[in-house]
């Protein structure tokens, strides 16, 4: 019903359900909607319900296992326990939330199967976020503002092996060094060290070659884009003919 704005536990505990299609973009709360609901899968319209506020157990222990459509959700102020207990594998998105105070307590807590996950900007709170998640190899915090009181020993409890990035000289940064800087298990990096960050390789001859400092346009381009989100690797060679690029890239093979 297009008239009833809050749909807070909806299909709370149907495990018969697999999947919905069209939810009314008027809904403002999906509170606990598909909690319990253990074969659930997708639901395909999320990215337009931009009016939803709260996304609290929405999700919890419930069978989805990927969410791909989050992106428009800018107006959420609760993502608490959202995913907790779930067979959430990875999620490929969230906005940058319009708040610095959404909770996000036990937001993926309790869920074996997770390998990756984001905690978007906005979100203050992570005590218990990532509990038990003994899967979990990399967790990318985009909250800048986030206190040493709300990223405790509970954080990442029970988590081994696991990569935690964020952006460098935040107060979430020292919250989490404060933490878990002496962690065997838990290792804090920033966003744009090492090889996490996703590369552009440019290939070419002279024109991109960095022999030719002064029109060198791949440095002029990691000027532009910062190091935060890409790191552009410059592999070109001055002089060279598309046949030699190719084998350096692996496509031939290269004879001495």
């Amino acid at each position: 019903n297009p008239s009833n704005k809050d749909f807070t536990g909806g299909f709370t505990g149907c495990t018969a359900l697999i999947g919905v299609s069209n939810l009314p973009t008027e809904i403002t709360n999906l509170g606990s909607v598909f909690n319990g609901c253990t074969n659930f899968k997708f639901l395909d319209n999320l990215d337009s319900m931009v009016n939803v506020t709260s996304i609290y157990s929405a999700f919890a222990s419930s069978g989805i296992e990927y969410v791909q459509d989050l992106s428009n959700l800018t107006s959420l102020a609760s993502v608490q326990a959202a995913f907790n207990r779930s067979s959430l594998i990875k999620p490929f998105g969230f906005p940058d939330l319009n708040t610095t105070t959404a909770n996000g307590t036990n937001m993926y807590a309790n869920c074996s199967s997770l390998v990756y996950a984001i905690i978007p900007k906005g979100v203050n709170n992570l005590s218990w976020a990532f509990g038990t998640d003994t899967s979990l190899r990399r967790a990318d915090i985009f909250a800048d503002d986030i206190p040493s009181a709300n990223i405790t020993s509970t954080t990442f409890y029970s988590c081994t092996n696991l990569k935690v990035y964020c952006n460098a000289d935040t107060t979430t940064e020292a919250s989490l060094l404060s933490a878990y800087g002496s962690s065997t298990q838990v290792t804090i990096l920033n966003f744009g060290s090492g090889s996490s960050t996703p590369s552009i390789v440019v290939w070419g001859d002279s024109i991109s070659s960095p022999n030719k400092a002064w029109i060198e346009w791949p440095k002029r381009l990691q000027t532009k884009l910062g190091t935060n989100d890409y790191l552009v690797k410059n592999e070109a060679l001055a002089g060279e003919w598309s046949t030699s690029t190719t084998a350096r890239q692996g496509g031939y093979v290269m004879k001495t």
